[in-house]
């Protein structure tokens, strides 16, 4: 598969993309982001490349390659906007939550595509349920547990709301504790992950927005989540994530 996409990559720089081509040509730019840009471009005409094809080769021979990504998307939505209204409709429509296989220590992943404001209140009660969790373990003299477990566990209490509902009742009137010692070696290691996903993008040729048939990326009002936790996702061990959907 890998080396039909390659292919596929070069046959449409060589033919569709000329001066992209010749751009890359003169290693004047990473290959890698003439290939999305390719894959970009895929399901236009060949008259419609073309007109990308001329914008994007000035950018592509200086500019970073988020800039000329970010060109290459705004021109592909500038020369069929009706195919680009009709990727993002196909793109909203795949949406799931899975479940995959529990793992040694009996946890599984949980994943999730939703709308972006459904995502940003579900992580916010995440932080809210893991904070009295702190307080909780702090009255009953238990050892801190790192805010990515807190939350990990407060994602189980999400599949029992009148328990939820409870909880936060009781704790409505408790203070902001404020960032732990834990919570803060939780957010360098985020900040370090996201760094090294960063970094690795630069070899990455995963399609920017073709293949999701998002011609501006990933859909704007949707998120993917991912949590470890047992105590969600109480289906059958042996399910797979595919299976879930």
């Amino acid at each position: 598969m890998a080396t039909r996409w390659l292919m596929a990559d070069a046959l449409d720089l060589v033919h569709r993309l000329p001066r992209c081509w010749a751009v890359v040509g003169a290693l004047a730019c990473e290959a890698w982001v003439a290939r999305k840009v390719a894959r970009l471009t895929r399901d236009l005409s060949e008259g419609e490349a073309a007109g990308v094809d001329a914008a994007v080769a000035v950018a592509l021979a200086g500019e970073q390659p988020s800039v000329v990504l970010e060109v290459a998307e705004a021109k592909v939505i500038e020369a069929n906007p009706g195919l680009h209204e009709r990727k993002v409709k196909e793109a909203r429509e795949r949406r799931f939550v899975s479940v995959g296989r529990m793992d040694a220590a009996g946890l599984r992943h949980v994943i999730a595509r939703v709308e972006h404001g459904d995502a940003v209140w579900v992580d916010a009660l995440l932080d809210r349920v893991a904070d009295i969790l702190a307080v909780e373990d702090e009255a009953a003299r238990l050892p801190l547990r790192s805010k990515d477990a807190r939350r990990s566990v407060a994602f189980g209490w999400l599949a029992r709301p009148a328990e939820l509902l409870a909880l936060l009742l009781e704790h409505a009137e408790d203070p902001d504790p404020g960032p732990t010692e834990h919570d803060a070696e939780d957010e360098a290691r985020a900040d370090e992950s996201d760094h090294d996903a960063a970094s690795a993008d630069g070899g990455e040729v995963d399609d920017v927005g073709g293949d999701d048939g998002v011609g501006g990326g990933e859909d704007k009002n949707s998120d993917a989540a991912s949590v470890d936790g047992s105590g969600a996702g109480n289906g059958d061990e042996s399910d797979d994530s595919g299976d879930d959907r």
